[in-house]
């Protein structure tokens, strides 16, 4: 009868590193006889039923030398077994559905750090203008090249934010007959560093604006939130900068 030594203890292989790696669900065997003989092998698993395999066995003897003149190296015995492993398609199926949960979870995480990064940026480039934005509902209907990457008003003034090196347009104001008024704008960094773009301000609230290129592109941005009455600067003046003052009272 054939003779197989069993690894009755916990078997470790070394890596690259010369460390011992354990070999937790392999079971080596070793031939000791030729002969044939049969294995039974239990698998415990925690939390799942334990698994039964049968072995019919038979340790073969392999001649040390082959060849009409006993000098050729002998060839591998195709029915022989020197290896053998087994799938489960419910654990593979298990295995890469956590796979899957694992990379969707760090995408989301990714996704949501990428969209805290951006509104982090927003608000530095908010906070970096001064003046504060109270509305953002516009339209726009033109050219695509003029749309501006934010727009919004403070009651006080309208800004147009351009990232980048996108070159700025005239802006016009728009009465109620239809006809335009040059207005002039000033920018403003739209970040500290100032470089990442501009705030194109234009004084006033309006309900109609019109941004021109040369070449003839034009946008007409209309202000769905539109407040006639604004928000008072108080400085006497359409604008926060700027102080009234009497020509009596003027300080010396």
């Amino acid at each position: 009868m054939g003779q197989l030594s069993v690894a009755t203890s916990p078997q470790t292989r070394s890596d690259l590193s010369g460390n011992q790696q354990p070999l937790n669900n392999v079971l080596p065997l070793w031939a000791v006889a030729p002969g044939r003989t049969t294995l039974q092998v239990v698998t415990a698993r925690h939390g799942a039923p334990d698994r039964v395999y049968q072995f019919a066995a038979e340790v073969r003897p392999l001649p040390r030398t082959c060849g009409p003149d006993g000098r050729a190296e002998c060839p591998d015995d195709p029915a022989a077994t020197y290896g053998l492993a087994f799938t489960y398609p419910a654990d593979e199926r298990a295995r890469r559905e956590a796979e899957a949960a694992e990379a969707r979870r760090q995408a989301a995480e990714r996704a949501t750090a990428s969209r805290a990064r951006r509104e982090a940026e927003v608000a530095r480039d908010r906070l970096a203008v001064d003046f504060a934005c109270r509305n953002w509902t516009f339209e726009g209907r033109g050219s695509a090249d003029l749309v501006p990457d934010e727009t919004c008003d403070d009651g006080q003034r309208t800004a147009f934010r351009y990232l980048g090196n996108r070159q700025v347009p005239s802006v016009f104001a728009v009465d109620a007959s239809g006809a335009e008024q040059s207005v002039q704008a000033f920018a403003r960094p739209a970040n500290e560093p100032g470089l990442r773009g501009i705030w194109w301000i234009v004084p006033g609230v309006h309900r109609e604006l019109r941004l021109r290129l040369p070449g003839g592109a034009v946008l007409a941005v209309y202000n769905r939130a539109y407040d006639p009455v604004g928000r008072n600067p108080g400085t006497g003046t359409m604008h926060p900068d700027v102080v009234r003052e009497l020509a009596g009272q003027a300080r010396r």
